[in-house]
């Protein structure tokens, strides 16, 4: 573990997961104090990485997998160990006074869907409006005859995610594909936003298939 000290920028409050989720919060705050500062990674196994974090290895696991979704971390595991990369490292943490590297200014500033080339801009970027989720929220209870009763921390988390990456528009088209694919057979099963996060791929490759009306994205 190296000396020296890290930039934590304020708006770290407006991360929906980081302000909403102490672990997530608590476990990415200590990353930052691990990870080369070069490149922004830091490999360990999972065992060790709990113990340093003081959490069971299960509910560490859970964190990191919580913050990759989020594009805050990009996990690479092998049997042995596990690199963790912070996304967008190096954005944030150069000093003004010297330029970036070639290694530096690539690591982890690409979420995985690389070949598009969509730069992350994860712990700052802006709050999702809480009236937009509300009409997202309002929106799949009418189309999918669904109600989400629980969880609605953790699905009005999945419903901002999935707004700033699709858009209304899109989201909703997700939503209608959603309602059409109820009860069908080998279509992805499907009760709520954080579902939906969880198998959108899944859903786009069935409406490709299948030919389910509404808006086909691209994911």
């Amino acid at each position: 573990m190296g000396n020296g000290f890290v930039k934590l920028h304020r708006n770290i409050n407006n991360n929906e997961l980081l302000a909403n989720d102490n672990n997530s919060y608590v476990v990415f705050t200590r990353l930052l104090t691990l990870v080369n500062r070069h490149t922004g990674s830091y490999t360990t196994g999972r065992k060790k990485l709990a113990v340093f974090m003081n959490l069971k290895e299960s509910t560490l696991y859970d964190v990191l997998k919580r913050l990759e979704r989020a594009t805050i971390i990009r996990l690479e595991s092998n049997r042995y160990s596990t690199t963790i990369h912070i996304c967008n490292w190096w954005d944030y943490q150069q000093d003004t006074n010297s330029k970036p590297t070639k290694t530096r200014s690539q690591t982890g500033t690409k979420q995985e869907g690389e070949g598009e080339g969509e730069v992350t801009t994860n712990v700052v970027k802006a709050k999702t409006p809480s009236a937009d989720i509300d009409e997202m929220f309002l929106f799949w209870e009418s189309t999918t005859g669904i109600s989400i009763n629980g969880q609605k921390t953790k699905n009005r988390y999945a419903c901002s995610n999935l707004l700033k990456k699709y858009g209304k528009e899109t989201l909703q088209a997700l939503i209608r594909a959603v309602a059409a694919t109820q009860g069908v057979q080998y279509a992805p099963s499907i009760s709520d936003f954080s579902g939906l996060q969880a198998k959108q791929n899944d859903l786009a490759l069935w409406i490709k298939k299948q030919g389910t009306s509404g808006k086909v994205v691209k994911i």
